[in-house]
């Protein structure tokens, strides 16, 4: 057992080493830069995603002993996650459209990169050393909006916009928050710094949808810390909130509450309250009902079955659009689990932060899509966030918080 403990510490060392080394470098696919250096970000994308699948299967066989311990903190997750890649592959063979394998293979990666993620036994010097590199990604775009000369609207640096840097900012927060608690007061000065600054640059991307966000984040945070005994609550109700929010959206439009939101919005922050999503999500959703049950078969973008060249800018309604409601429904109980492993370790600090920022990225997938497939590197940050606060452990801090100094 000490030697199977021991191979277990060095294999989540090594999946630290990969974030750390990958992580930084997977950026470059989502930037505009030259195609060559995009192909870079990508090409370590992809690794991180077959290095994770490597490490997984050797979480597995080192702990086959306790299998059973396993599957029963785990089973109903191995369930979700098993039906959705059964439902995925059932839709890309029904549909037998063959440039859809690459997105049946990287729907199926990213699940077993978030399976890994959720094996890993996270702790202080773990999170911390992940919080340093955050740091230092928030300080070459403070040097280059400074070489912008400081743009307080859409600012988006290198990336393909301001969304794309706003939700950037948003996870890297995560890591530098629950970095601070772990570190002495003169790293705490540091960090606290790097944390105003990475503040100013979101603010800078003027992305109402990570403003939002990070909004919701802080409520929750605040929820959890006050009402202990009912955080079960939360995850029903922000995804009820969800649902009930991109229905009203779409009926608002041309209302006098509509036109309402709509001053208010413009006044606030120069934009428009409706920036065309409502007619898209409307348009959407008269297509999805064609196929409700089963859906479109997985690839099919929004701007095939509606006027607009735009992508579904939901993650709900675009897993609706693939895969119908049985898809949507194996989604809900996907994120509901993970929900209720974040419950059972809501004892610390990390874990409730996951809690607070996983809140905030159901709120962000209302009005983005990102978990899945579009954007790999996205989707890999967002469920190292939520499968963080699943297994962290302060059991080891004072040892971890030595070896730091």
């Amino acid at each position: 057992m000490m030697n199977v403990n021991l191979h277990i510490q060095h294999l989540n060392k090594l999946v630290l080493i990969l974030i750390l080394t990958f992580m930084p470098i997977n950026l470059l696919s989502v930037t505009d830069l030259a195609n060559d250096i995009q192909k870079i970000g990508e090409t370590t994308t992809d690794l991180t995603f077959y290095l994770s699948v490597i490490f997984l299967v050797t979480f597995f066989f080192l702990q086959k002993q306790s299998i059973k311990s396993i599957t029963q903190k785990y089973g109903f997750l191995y369930a979700v996650i098993g039906s959705l890649i059964v439902l995925y592959t059932i839709s890309y063979l029904n549909h037998q459209d063959q440039t859809q394998f690459s997105t049946l293979l990287t729907f199926i990666l990213t699940l077993t990169t978030l399976l890994t993620f959720a094996k890993v036994r996270w702790n202080p010097k773990m999170i911390t050393f992940i919080g340093y590199g955050a740091s230092m990604i928030i300080m070459v775009l403070v040097i280059h909006w400074q070489i912008l000369d400081q743009p307080t609207n859409r600012f988006q640096s290198v990336f393909w916009n301001p969304n794309g840097l706003g939700i950037i900012t948003f996870c890297l927060l995560y890591f530098q928050i629950i970095a601070l608690k772990y570190v002495d007061l003169i790293y705490k000065l540091l960090l606290g710094l790097t944390i105003i600054l990475n503040i100013i640059m979101l603010y800078a991307t003027t992305s109402r949808a990570v403003w939002l966000s990070l909004f919701i984040v802080m409520i929750t945070w605040v929820c959890i810390k006050t009402f202990p005994k009912h955080i079960k609550y939360i995850f029903p109700i922000a995804l009820g909130l969800i649902f009930v929010s991109v229905f009203l959206y779409t009926q608002l439009y041309n209302t006098t509450l509509g036109n309402w939101l709509n001053s208010l919005s413009h006044s606030l922050f120069s934009k428009n309250f409706f920036s065309g999503r409502s007619e898209l999500w409307s348009e959407l959703w008269g297509a999805i009902q064609t196929s409700l049950i089963w859906g479109h078969g997985i690839g099919t973008s929004a701007s095939e079955v509606t006027p607009f060249s735009l992508p579904a800018h939901n993650q709900y309604l675009q897993f609706m659009l693939e895969t119908g409601l049985i898809g949507l429904v194996l989604l809900c109980a996907l994120l509901y689990t993970l929900w209720k492993l974040l419950i059972s370790n809501a004892n610390n600090y990390v874990t409730k932060w996951s809690m607070s920022f996983f809140i905030g990225i159901l709120i962000y997938q209302s009005l983005e899509h990102s978990l899945f497939i579009n954007n790999p590197w996205y989707s890999i940050i967002q469920w190292l966030i939520i499968c963080i606060g699943i297994t962290f452990t302060e059991s080891d801090k004072r040892t971890n918080h030595k070896e730091l100094n």
